[in-house]
């Protein structure tokens, strides 16, 4: 008795090929989404999607099944509530002051090494995109800046400024 050693599985699409539209898939998108429509037409017509796509969407019944179809995308407008990116909160870039003879200043107090890095901990873990500037004096070490800068990475922070001062 010999072994079945492939099994090969087709997904044929209903009907003949080219005979799902892109009026068709959008109807079925805004049947899912109502916002879904025009965009997702025209991105269908834009794409060029082939029948396999139009056809695979046509017969989704949720957000799901539709974006598994491969190439296909539910394009929906965003919601006009959202938030522009450049009204989002930002956090305040933290700056460190680097004195030259070694005194460390964050919002015009002094801090030790242990406790900016605590402060990197944190300000990663509430927002990693924080920036950090490192305002040095001229004549401070440069290797007292790297080691701020390591710390700075070692949390997590990677947004980095440098400011120099004449003093």
């Amino acid at each position: 008795m010999k072994r079945l050693r492939y099994i090969v599985v087709f997904a044929v699409a209903c009907g003949s090929r080219n005979d799902t539209t892109c009026e068709q898939v959008a109807e079925t998108a805004r049947a899912i989404h109502p916002g879904a429509y025009r965009l997702t037409l025209d991105h269908c017509k834009a794409k060029q999607w082939p029948e396999s796509t139009r056809a695979c969407t046509v017969a989704a019944k949720t957000r799901t099944e539709f974006t598994a179809c491969r190439g296909a995308h539910l394009v929906v407008e965003a919601p006009p509530d959202l938030p522009r990116v450049a009204e989002l909160p930002r956090a305040r870039p933290v700056v460190v002051e680097v004195h030259a003879d070694g005194t460390l200043m964050v919002d015009n107090k002094p801090v030790t090494l242990s406790d900016l890095e605590a402060l990197f901990a944190e300000t990663a873990k509430r927002d990693a995109d924080t920036q950090i500037v490192l305002q040095a004096e001229a004549a401070t070490a440069s290797r007292q800046v790297d080691d701020i800068v390591q710390r700075a990475n070692a949390a997590g922070l990677k947004h980095l400024a440098f400011a120099s001062t004449g003093q």
